[in-house]
């Protein structure tokens, strides 16, 4: 529970450690900011202003986005809310945590503290099937018809998502920096507390790479080929994701946010600072220091950064001169 507990506390930014936390995410196809924390916000980003306000004093995880509802996982369990009005359409209790699930079209497939995994329809919360691990599991990756997830039992699982069997597992030697991260429908990525990161086939859990860094990374950003991991130790490093080859690398300082990756721009946090780099070589393109205490990393919404505080006031900085990124 102790290295859950660290887990955890180094995968928040900042502004989390230093009090009651939120964490914003955007789904990039509609007008949604989710801020989520002690309760589940939706702002409205044209608008800057709040649309609703769900699960107050529950504290939520990163929510996942379908086309009618909002799935949080929480120290509650599972909620799926309207879209719409933040009202809770059911609920899955649970005696522990449960992460942050993975949605495909149908279902949504949530891991637990206590081991748990679960497909849930979205329809009506009903399970289609549960597996029960040693210790506590993280949110899984969903490639090619499989869950790919591990957690303290230092061991990674390829599970068929239709009947959740066991198809596959990895031996890593040390326990997994939260959640693995899908690259296409057939490879996964998963970095590791001992530095290690790795490069899978999920159909076959064969590794086809494998890199050892200074420091573990949490889960990377994927865009054009390459991998943005953000290291524990406030480096930034990029690789190709064909081979794990390093393109670059920039030392930055922690704590250092997951990186977020649109055009030829990578941005991320550091401390109460904002960071800007050319997504290709790594130069800085801008630094400012941050207009209020955000709630988690910033978005980027076409040219836009958009930043958010913890009482839900919105600011943009418009991203000039965002060079071409190419494979």
């Amino acid at each position: 529970m102790y290295r859950c507990a660290l887990i955890l506390l180094a995968l928040l930014p900042l502004t989390v450690l230093a009090g009651q936390g939120y964490r914003p995410i955007a789904d990039p196809s509609a007008d949604d900011i989710f801020v989520f924390g002690s309760e589940l916000v939706r702002l409205s980003r044209e608008r800057a202003a709040i649309v609703w306000r769900s699960l107050p004093d529950v504290q939520t995880f990163e929510p996942a986005i379908s086309d009618d509802l909002v799935l949080a996982g929480s120290s509650r369990g599972l909620y799926a809310l309207d879209r719409a009005s933040g009202a809770v359409r059911w609920r899955i209790k649970a005696g522990s945590i449960l992460y942050s699930p993975a949605v495909t079209r149908e279902y949504a497939y949530v891991a637990g503290q206590d081991g748990s995994l679960r497909a849930v329809a979205l329809s009506d919360g009903r399970t289609r099937w549960q597996r029960h691990f040693a210790g506590w599991l993280y949110p899984p990756a969903v490639a090619d018809g499989l869950l790919v997830t591990g957690g303290s039992a230092r061991t990674l699982f390829g599970i068929d998502r239709g009947n959740g069997k066991t198809r596959w597992t990895i031996d890593l030697g040390n326990e997994p920096v939260y959640r693995s991260v899908a690259v296409d429908q057939g490879r996964v990525v998963v970095t590791v507390f001992d530095g290690s990161v790795l490069m899978l086939d999920a159909q076959t859990g064969d590794t086809l790479w494998r890199v050892e860094d200074q420091a573990a990374s949490r889960p990377p950003g994927v865009a054009a080929g390459r991998l943005y991991l953000a290291g524990l130790d406030g480096v930034l490093r990029v690789r190709t994701a064909a081979t794990g080859k390093l393109i670059w690398s920039r030392r930055l300082q922690s704590p250092l946010s997951e990186p977020i990756i649109s055009g030829g721009v990578v941005v991320v946090t550091a401390a109460d600072r904002i960071i800007a780099l050319h997504a290709l070589y790594g130069g800085v393109l801008w630094e400012r220091s941050a207009p209020f205490i955000l709630a988690g990393r910033p978005r980027i919404s076409g040219d836009k950064l958009i930043l958010v505080s913890r009482d839900y006031r919105l600011a943009a900085w418009r991203l000039r001169g965002i060079p071409k990124l190419s494979h």
